[in-house]
């Protein structure tokens, strides 16, 4: 079940493979007695733990008892004072779960972005603003919910697929309605606790007031993520500073709402681009010693930011 979690094989295979194997097992002993005896004694467990919803521990503890009886009576008769004593419970029905986790939906929601919807086995620890890791196969890569709904385990990423992308093809591509995938998380010391109305960063909270966060395409996710769960009366203002392609790719940024955020955005394909007099500007119209600035986008967008936070000498976190 490995190698279907990572997709490295379909769930058809698996059992197509699995069951050769038990079937190699009958042809090599299909001459003696004993199979067909076992067989029965199978039939009969099988009806007695899916039929009857016998408690498999206590199954095992009689299958046991009755190999040894003749060596070791005193289990058969530990057996049958157990039965007496708890065989009400031995035979509640028992409720079973999903093992794994499931693709609920895959939309594309313009040229390169996809809308991904993920159901989880278990339930998560989650704090806004950190990440999961996604696989395809062995292949990893880190994604920031941008929603989890807690009461039923779902998950949603939105997730730009790069036409020279290593993996992110590979996940929209792949990542099937009702398909099998494997995923880690979440991590990150970086995120917002909404029960304490605090920013953290490496377990530090942060108590400037004035988030400055500048993103650039899909970077704008962790942000999302935390902005989306700020209590009504939180005490930071938040001001958003958004870059984008083109209008159709900030499909996130147009859902954002908050009385203490004020969003700004820019598009490089109506000539609206974010450049170095810009962020002077803005930086000039803020207090530097209540002021820190969260940064997500490119190497090269992050290296723009954080140079210009060194030079106007204000404090700044990459996510």
């Amino acid at each position: 079940m490995t190698l279907v979690r990572k997709n490295i094989i379909s769930a058809k295979l698996y059992h197509i493979l699995y069951g050769l194997s038990l079937l190699s097992v009958y042809v090599i002993n299909c001459c003696s007695y004993l199979l067909y005896f076992s067989t029965v004694i199978c039939f009969i467990l099988y009806y007695l733990r899916i039929i009857c919803k016998i408690n498999k521990y206590f199954m095992w503890f009689c299958v046991f008892s009755f190999y040894h009886f003749r060596t070791y009576p005193i289990y058969l008769f530990i057996a049958s004072i157990i039965y007496l004593l708890y065989g009400n419970t031995l035979f509640e029905k028992l409720d079973r779960s999903e093992s794994n986790n499931i693709v609920l939906s895959n939309k594309m929601i313009s040229s390169d972005h996809y809308l991904i919807r993920i159901k989880s086995v278990n339930k998560l620890d989650f704090k806004p603003g950190q990440y999961i890791n996604l696989y395809y196969n062995t292949q990893k890569r880190p994604y920031t919910p941008i929603h989890i709904d807690f009461n039923t385990n779902e998950i949603a990423f939105l997730i730009k697929s790069y036409n020279n992308g290593e993996i992110s093809p590979k996940i929209t591509e792949n990542y099937l309605v009702n398909s099998v995938i494997y995923f880690k998380g979440p991590f990150g010391t970086k995120y917002y606790a909404e029960s304490e109305d605090l920013f953290y960063s490496n377990s530090i909270s942060i108590n400037k007031t004035n988030i400055l966060m500048f993103s650039c395409g899909t970077g704008i996710t962790p942000f999302y993520s935390m902005i989306m769960n700020l209590t009504n009366n939180t005490k930071y203002n938040i001001h958003l500073y958004s870059s984008f392609r083109s209008p159709n790719q900030s499909y996130l940024f147009d859902k954002l709402n908050h009385s203490n955020l004020s969003k700004y955005a820019y598009f490089s394909s109506e000539s609206n681009k974010l450049n170095l007099d810009e962020i002077d500007i803005i930086f000039k119209s803020f207090d530097k010693s209540n002021t820190i600035v969260f940064v997500c986008g490119t190497n090269f967008y992050n290296q723009m930011i954080i140079e210009k936070c060194s030079e106007f000498n204000i404090e700044s976190i990459i996510f």
